[in-house]
């Protein structure tokens, strides 16, 4: 279970040029590592900073390939992963048109136990088996899977990054960072794990570094059609000084086609600063693949099996008022209504994606208590009805009253904020009295009630916060240490500071981050940097209420 409420936490709550370059018939590999200064089909309108000047560089022409992340290699050849990698590798080279290259956005391996075994049924030599038989070139970057050293719950790094860098280099050909260059466009492989900050929330964010950001402002600098893979998507990427990857991105965003991203093993789909954003699925699985067609003369992007894909985007009805009546409220009046999630979109892209699989585990209720004058009131909580409804000293927020404006069959909602437990609804096992919490802001629904008093053709949206998670967690470290229970944190030894009666609002930084809370092995600070690194999210979700059973 822990490994589950981890994983949601995971799954819950994201160098200069080099000169001499190495031909591949057109495809141009360009790395940046040796030399360090210190919907369906979109178009990008491009501007090249020097025309075409460099008669040398290829002419464009349209390019197919595939896409494929985190295949998270875990045995020999003979294990079920591995095997269905292989399998997903055989029908993506299989794939009309063909593609000409298949590109995979990190998570190459699930980790690789440190001593590294460089056995053939080892899994690095595993993974080179598989990419060498897949009957396809192969490019591609590094995720936060590939920098672990060991295959314990908390996913500890590895030892030596550079070293982790050199294994990956020799044995599967991937430069930290580098580009290729097909049918005159190039192609960027990024590392989402070379900045300051990337052992901050055990891979969970991400971090680029400043080197790696001027290589990457340098390289799209000519204005040529560029494409970006890397496998954290740019809202959970982390810096320590004041450029991001997303600041490249807008300085950039004329020439740049695309970006594909994996990390958060779902399919979605958005923009950043304009550019086309793709999230491929895990394909670990055997089975998720982007077959892509990009047109760098035209600026187009298509995806060849968009059809295929369920990117998790709500379906908007529109209601028509004139059709259709309010049931009697003898039908309505003392129901409880359980919401179904058929569909939900979170934005921004990034650790906020695995919520909207969370956000449908989470049972949403309303309780009807009137009908009257065309408005429905009643009440909105999580989990059952009454649950905490009427509780004594709990929050108001956790079940706030509810006001459906009627419109012949149509409803709206006015906002309302919804505060719900996250720990107690994943499971966390944490003790009595401690919580981890999460609102959902200005959270209104619409749709339409049907003649039996459903709510249907509904969507419900809102703007989740976690800042009362960080709170929470910050309140239950505050809490053990000035209780002394953190061992080798006694208060006012070694530096560490003392505990007021009421510590103030900021002690809990003054606490030294070694200071800790474990649950079953998982310490609350990780969980509290992840809260705290992700911004705000907007939810939108198909959102249906049938009675409860």
């Amino acid at each position: 279970m822990i490994k589950y409420v981890f994983t949601v936490f995971y799954v819950a709550i994201s160098m200069a040029f080099l000169l001499g370059c190495s031909d591949k018939g057109d495809n141009k590999v360009t790395s940046g590592e040796d030399a360090k200064v210190d919907e369906g089909e979109t178009e990008v309108e491009l501007t090249l900073d020097n025309g075409d000047e460099d008669s040398s560089w290829p002419a464009l022409e349209p390019v197919v390939f595939a896409i494929v992340s985190d295949i998270h290699i875990d045995g020999d050849i003979t294990s079920s992963t591995p095997s269905r990698v292989a399998a997903l590798f055989a029908r993506a080279v299989a794939m009309e048109p063909r593609p000409e290259f298949i590109a995979i956005t990190g998570d190459l391996t699930e980790a690789l136990p440190e001593p590294v075994d460089m056995s053939e049924g080892g899994r690095l030599k595993t993974l080179s088996a598989i990419l060498a038989g897949s009957g396809s070139d192969i490019e591609g970057c590094l995720g936060n899977h590939d920098y672990y050293g060991a295959d314990d719950l908390l996913y500890e790094f590895c030892s030596d990054r550079d070293a982790r860098d050199d294994l990956f280099r020799d044995e599967i050909g991937f430069e930290p960072w580098y580009y290729t260059v097909h049918g005159g466009t190039k192609f960027i492989y990024l590392n989402s794990m070379h900045g300051d900050r990337w052992q901050e929330s055990i891979g969970l964010n991400g971090s680029m570094g400043e080197a790696q950001l001027d290589w990457l402002d340098a390289t799209l600098a000519d204005g040529r059609p560029a494409l970006l893979f890397v496998h954290h998507p740019p809202s959970t990427i982390l810096e320590r000084g004041s450029t991001t990857l997303t600041d490249i991105i807008e300085q950039h965003s004329a020439n740049i086609l695309a970006i594909f991203v994996g990390h958060v093993h779902v399919y979605a789909r958005s923009t950043v600063a304009g550019v086309p954003l793709y999230v491929t699925d895990a394909g670990y699985k055997g089975e998720a693949v982007h077959h892509v067609r990009v047109d760098p003369a035209s600026g187009s992007v298509e995806i060849l099996n968009e059809g295929e894909i369920d990117y998790g985007e709500t379906e908007f009805h529109q209601c028509d008022s004139t059709q259709g009546e309010l049931p009697p409220a003898s039908v309505l009046e003392g129901r409880t209504l359980t919401l179904s999630i058929p569909d939900s979109h979170v934005e921004p892209i990034g650790l906020g994606s695995y919520l909207r699989e969370v956000v449908a585990q989470i049972p949403l209720v309303v309780h009807v208590k009137g009908v009257s004058g065309g408005d429905i009131t009643g009440e909105l909580t999580s989990g059952e009805y009454p649950g905490v409804c009427g509780e004594v000293g709990g929050d108001s927020e956790a079940c706030p009253s509810v006001l459906l404006q009627v419109d012949g069959s149509c409803f709206s909602s006015e906002p309302v904020t919804l505060r719900v437990d996250l720990s107690r609804l994943l499971g966390l096992p944490l003790p009595a009295g401690w919580r981890i919490r999460a609102d959902f802001e200005n959270l209104v629904l619409s749709g339409r009630v049907d003649e039996e008093g459903l709510f249907v053709d509904g969507v419900l949206r809102a703007d989740l916060s976690l800042a009362v998670g960080v709170k929470d967690i910050e309140a239950i470290i505050v809490q053990q240490y000035c209780g002394g229970k953190l061992a080798g944190c006694k208060p006012g030894t070694k530096g560490a500071p003392e505990c007021s009666e009421e510590p103030d609002e900021g002690f809990f930084g003054k606490i030294p981050s070694v200071c800790d809370v474990e649950i079953a092995g998982l310490g609350l600070r990780t969980i509290f940097r992840v809260l705290d690194s992700v911004p705000g999210f907007v939810v939108e979700m198909d959102a249906n209420f049938f009675v409860a059973e």
